[in-house]
C-alpha cells in the first residue's frame, strides 16, 4: 500500500463519520419536543391584531396588567373590537396563566380553564379538561414547517385541535414561535361559525 495514499484513506473515512454523526444529530433534533413557551409569548404589554371572519373589521388582544383573586395572580388579556373606522365597538377583559408545564386561558374569573397549550409539546401529543363538566379532547395535529396567513410566512407553526364532543362544537389554534396565536377557528356541527388571522403584532 502506497504511504501516500493512507492519509486520504484515512481523512475519507474520518469525514464519512462526521457526516454519520450530523445526520443522527438533525434527526434527533427533528424528533425533539418543544419544551419552552416561545409558542405563546405573555409579557406585558404584548399585543395582537387579527382580521375577523364575521364583523367588518378587527380585534386587539393586549396583554395588560394582572389580577389577584385568592392566591392566585392571573395576566389580564384584553381584548378589543373595532369597526372599519378604528371605532371600538366592544371591549372584554380574559385572563391567562402561564405555568412551566401549560398555558391555561380563562373566559372569566369564574369559568373552568382552557388548557392551551402542555408542554413538550410535540406531533400526535393530547391532553384533556373540563369545561361545564363536559369533557375537552385537546390533540396536536400537525407541525408545519411553512405556513401562511394573511400573505405572511411562518415557520414551525402547531396545529392544535380541541374537541368538545358532547356540544359537537370545536376550536382549532396555530401558533407560531415568538409570535403566538395566528390564526384562531371556532367550529360548530363542522360548520365554520368564527375566525381570526393575524394581521399586526408586537411582542418583547
Amino acid at each position: 500500500m502506497s504511504s501516500s495514499l493512507f492519509p486520504t484513506k484515512v481523512a475519507r473515512k474520518f469525514r464519512g463519520y462526521i457526516w454519520v454523526l450530523v445526520l443522527a444529530m438533525l434527526v434527533i433534533n427533528c424528533n425533539k419536543p418543544v419544551k419552552n413557551k416561545d409558542y405563546f409569548p405573555h409579557s406585558n404589554g404584548d399585543w395582537w391584531k387579527y382580521r375577523v371572519s364575521n364583523i367588518s373589521g378587527y380585534v386587539i388582544k393586549e396583554f395588560s396588567g394582572t389580577t389577584h383573586s385568592g392566591n392566585i395572580t392571573y395576566q389580564n388579556w384584553l381584548k378589543t373590537y373595532y369597526d372599519t373606522l378604528a371605532q371600538p365597538i366592544s371591549q372584554e377583559t380574559n385572563y391567562v396563566l402561564v405555568r412551566d408545564t401549560m398555558v391555561l386561558f380563562f373566559e372569566d374569573l369564574d369559568s373552568d380553564p382552557w388548557v392551551y397549550l402542555r408542554f413538550p409539546l410535540g406531533v400526535d401529543s393530547a391532553w384533556t379538561f373540563y369545561i361545564d363538566e363536559e369533557l375537552v379532547t385537546a390533540r396536536v395535529i400537525s407541525l408545519e414547517e411553512n405556513f401562511s396567513v394573511e400573505e405572511r410566512e411562518f415557520e414551525d407553526v402547531y396545529q392544535i385541535r380541541y374537541d368538545n364532543r358532547e356540544s359537537e362544537e370545536s376550536r382549532l389554534i396555530y401558533y407560531a414561535p415568538g409570535v403566538g396565536i395566528i390564526k384562531y377557528s371556532e367550529y360548530s356541527d363542522n360548520e365554520l361559525d368564527y375566525d381570526e388571522e393575524l394581521l399586526e403584532y408586537k411582542v418583547k
